[in-house]
């Protein structure tokens, strides 16, 4: 009986350190997915920023080709009217 009663405390302190452990990992997962989820959410606001600057980049893109497209009418047609 004896023995019995000691591998009892024995085995329910270990299960008191495994409960603190278990705790303890708990917290610090639970710390690492508000960091993971913080870490998405600027990871979306530069996604977004990026598109953004993208966006105006091929509007700058379109401009200056529709600009040097008029140009080259505007030389041709000078060439041509010259002669």
């Amino acid at each position: 009986m004896y023995y019995l009663n000691y591998d009892n405390q024995k085995l329910s302190r270990e299960n008191q350190a495994l409960t603190k452990i278990n705790e303890r990992n708990v917290l610090y997962i639970a710390q690492i997915e508000r960091d993971l989820s913080d870490i998405k959410d600027i990871n979306k606001g530069l996604n977004e920023g990026l598109s953004e600057e993208l966006k105006r980049k091929k509007k700058w893109r379109k401009a200056t080709l529709y600009s040097l497209s008029i140009n080259a009418v505007f030389l041709a047609s000078l060439i041509v009217l010259s002669r």
